[in-house]
């Protein structure tokens, strides 16, 4: 008996994730491209809860919004001057962080990006959802509700953004190629925050009021438009396609002024960085690449089994 209670608690011992005590030796960034909106705030829980799972520390720190560059290049060389171990980083722009995430490899921080590419060859890792294949799924989806012919919006967010100009490129790409009867009478960058989307789009619908659907590319532009929308008494009568989930997008699925939005995963995104950048820390081998569930929310399967129980978690998150 004795012997047997030896070796149970050599296991325990042993064991690094028995316990969620934080080691103070591994510490981890995470730099998301906005710190306030619900999906980020979502990743940044994913993030915390691997930091638990895995004993390591977890620090977030990010912009106020998606277009600020310096900030973010001013978080990794924080980043850099307090030695982290991995930074996680989700890029706002393609190159502008590249010469800063040079010089944290060169000071052996290991780099994983989550939610968007870089053109830069200095990270490890990429996590993010299959933005383009998702761009493509909105087409596809438009198109049902539309018929063979009809105009439409393509509501871009910023430039040199990768997530959302995959996502453009795959809805752009895809009503070219497969539905040559919807025309895209527009696609405008309407900017990076709820009230650039709510302005520019409700200029865009004075200059197009014969416009039959709109395909928004993520959550802070899909609020704007349905502001811009119920200003002017359009809800439901636009098909409507966005990207992301809040309570408020939510809430616009149940009444019908969202026809159907793109739903990722953030949370995982968040975790699956974490956990990744630890391996890295661990000198252990990683994909190049991995892509997180994604799935279409419509006003006719939000009730359903399976797409309930991607949901509730997704939407407790947010409480």
């Amino acid at each position: 008996m004795l012997e047997y209670m030896v070796r149970i608690m050599v296991v325990i011992l042993t064991s690094p994730f028995i316990f969620s005590t934080v080691r103070a030796d591994v510490n981890v960034l995470v730099i998301p491209k906005n710190a306030k909106s619900a999906f980020w705030n979502i990743v940044d829980k994913g993030a915390q809860q691997a930091g638990n799972d895995l004993g390591i520390r977890v620090t977030w720190r990010g912009p106020g919004s998606e277009d600020q560059r310096d900030a973010q290049i001013k978080i990794i060389k924080y980043g850099i001057r307090k030695k982290f171990d991995a930074i996680v980083l989700a890029p706002n722009h393609t190159t502008a962080a590249a010469h800063a995430l040079k010089k944290a490899v060169e000071n052996g921080i290991k780099i994983v990006l989550i939610d968007s590419n870089m053109a830069s060859g200095y990270h490890d890792c990429l996590v993010e959802s299959d933005n383009y294949k998702a761009g493509q799924t909105a087409a596809d989806h438009l198109a049902l509700l539309v018929g063979d012919d009809g105009r439409v919006i393509l509501a871009r967010h910023i430039q040199n953004n990768a997530s959302t100009n995959d996502r453009e490129q795959g809805f752009w790409n895809t009503i070219k190629s497969h539905y040559p009867g919807l025309e895209i009478v527009a696609d405008p960058y309407v900017g990076s925050t709820m009230g650039s989307a709510y302005h520019a789009m409700s200029s865009l619908l004075d200059k197009e009021p014969a416009v039959d659907a709109i395909f928004s590319v993520n959550g802070i532009i899909t609020q704007g438009t349905l502001q811009a929308l119920k200003s002017k008494g359009l809800q439901g009568k636009i098909k409507f396609i966005g990207f992301d989930l809040n309570p408020a997008i939510m809430d616009a699925i149940i009444n019908h002024e969202l026809d159907a939005t793109i739903v990722q995963d953030p949370f995982r995104i968040g975790y699956t960085g974490v956990k990744v950048a630890y391996k890295l820390i661990l000198h252990e081998k990683v994909p190049e690449k991995i892509f997180t569930d994604t799935i279409l929310l419509t006003t006719e399967n939000y009730q359903t089994g399976k797409i309930q129980e991607f949901l509730a978690p997704h939407l407790s998150y947010q409480k």
